[in-house]
């Protein structure tokens, strides 16, 4: 990672004040964007340039940094410390009816040596702060102070902050004070239903703070909180999908769980995207299609009974508890679980079939070989 890090990339054929030693020849990367990323962008023309702007800026600029990544990687597999002639490109790919976007990074590995006399290490520490600097941390400490000591709580039920502290907060990605928003939301989504105005608000600010923290921190936050936090399942859905957050080993550990709540929300989230695709996740796509395979088996029995006024013989289903029900009903009468097992909870606002998931996460798969393998 360090070497990455320090990795030199430019645009240009040539670097001021170094010298080519060596060049080690072309490289190349490849990412696939989300389904949604780009086709979401349009949906709503009018939000793009409003408050759901920063979260598509924050995909695109995530989809190239993932692809220059890459090739960074690839320039360290070779030796390299530099990568010459940077340039992007943007291609739609289609199969299965499903249409994706191929971000390609290509370049140049050359090692590279500074001239005389510019011997100055890149990693160059600063031994100063300006004023603003000062002013910006030091209200970030109040903030995270006053947080911990619950001294940002109003009373009991609400959190109040004023609309110069949330985008403080927000654009300054205070991710340190998430567990309280995290709370209170787990407390606002208890409720039967949310319609005051500012309960609506504070769920929209907190939507901002998490789609505008980096994309790792995010997904680290709200795939914990599934586990420690029973109502939020909505607001995180929003997020995940909004924020193209899909993340197949954090996706692995909520299958893992014994919460059946929590394995069907699993279910639930890979309706989504991730913001990119690399040749990596063609295996973690296979592990999670074998491991829903094994999961969600339906666990009932079928069986035909006649009438006892006519002829008609009328089908149904014999749930795990015993009881029989209708073939239309979804639920069982008497424990209220689906054919698969499942409890019907109140958070669950998209019902979805492991079959239905099976059939897009093959697709993508298989969209997937044919660009990488």
């Amino acid at each position: 990672m360090k070497k990455n890090q320090n990795m030199i990339v430019t645009t240009t054929s040539t670097i001021q004040d170094w010298d080519i030693q060596e060049y080690l020849g072309p490289i190349s990367s490849h990412v696939v964007a989300g389904t949604n990323v780009f086709s979401d962008m349009f949906a709503e023309f009018s939000d793009f340039f409003g408050g759901r702007s920063r979260s598509y800026q924050k995909q695109l600029t995530s989809i190239h940094s993932e692809a220059i990544e890459l090739l960074k990687t690839k320039a360290n597999s070779l030796g390299a410390n530099c990568i010459l002639g940077l340039r992007i490109d943007h291609d739609e790919i289609s199969g299965k009816n499903k249409s994706m976007f191929m971000v390609t990074a290509v370049g140049t590995a050359v090692n590279v040596k500074p001239k005389s006399g510019n011997e100055q290490s890149s990693a160059t520490k600063f031994n100063s702060i300006n004023t603003r600097e000062l002013e910006i941390l030091l209200r970030k400490k109040e903030i995270i102070e006053k947080a911990k000591k619950q001294e940002l709580v109003l009373n009991e039920e609400k959190l109040v902050l004023n609309e110069d502290t949330w985008n403080f907060i927000i654009e300054n990605q205070i991710n340190e004070i998430s567990p309280l928003f995290l709370q209170t939301l787990n407390e606002l989504y208890e409720k039967e239903s949310i319609v005051d105005f500012d309960d609506k608000k504070y769920i929209r600010k907190c939507k901002d703070f998490f789609l505008n923290l980096p994309e790792e921190i995010t997904k680290d936050i709200l795939y914990n909180a599934i586990l420690n936090y029973t109502n939020i399942f909505p607001f995180i859905m929003e997020i995940i999908n909004e924020g193209t957050l899909l993340d197949f080993e954090q996706i692995d550990k909520l299958l893992d769980s014994n919460d059946s709540k929590i394995k069907k929300g699993a279910l639930i989230l890979l309706q989504y995207d991730k913001t990119a695709y690399k040749p990596s996740d063609i295996e973690k796509l296979s592990k999670i299609i074998n491991k829903i395979k094994s999961i969600f088996m339906i666990r009932i029995k079928y069986v035909e009974e006649k009438s006892k006024f006519s002829s008609n013989v009328k089908k149904k289903w014999i749930c795990g508890c015993g009881n029989k029900n209708d073939i239309k009903k979804e639920y069982c009468s008497k424990c209220g679980k689906d054919t698969y097992g499942f409890e019907k909870y109140r958070y669950n606002k998209l019902e979805v079939r492991p079959a239905e998931i099976l059939e897009l996460l093959n697709d993508k798969s298989e969209v997937l070989k044919e660009h990488f393998i």
